[in-house]
């Protein structure tokens, strides 16, 4: 169910007068999706980078040209980056997670 699917839903059961019924699994799944858009975007468990706008992965590169405390974290997808971020990896992991709307920062 998309975003528009859910309000359109939800603003029907808000109003209490629609002219078609919802099941109750239509109302569960359009709420589902609205909280899922209300609270943003996630950190994956297993990287802790939230995911590019575009919907693709975020991925860690430590700098190989540089010295050793430059990170850079960039989408496989569009290819779009922090530029390197010096300091621990942490930092270059909030940068990336703050970018990409995640109040939380780097845990």
């Amino acid at each position: 169910m998309t975003l528009e699917q859910a309000i359109e839903v939800l603003t029907d059961r808000y109003n209490s007068s629609v002219t078609r019924r919802r099941t109750d699994a239509e109302w569960r799944l359009a709420t589902d999706t609205v909280i899922v858009a209300l609270r943003g975007p996630q950190p994956d468990p297993d990287t802790g980078l939230v995911p590019c706008g575009c919907g693709g992965k975020a991925k860690i590169w430590p700098s190989d040209l540089r010295q050793a405390t430059d990170y850079e974290v960039g989408c496989t997808e569009c290819a779009m980056t922090t530029g390197w971020v010096r300091g621990k990896q942490e930092n270059a992991m909030k940068a990336w997670n703050t970018a990409m709307g995640w109040k939380g920062g780097a845990e």
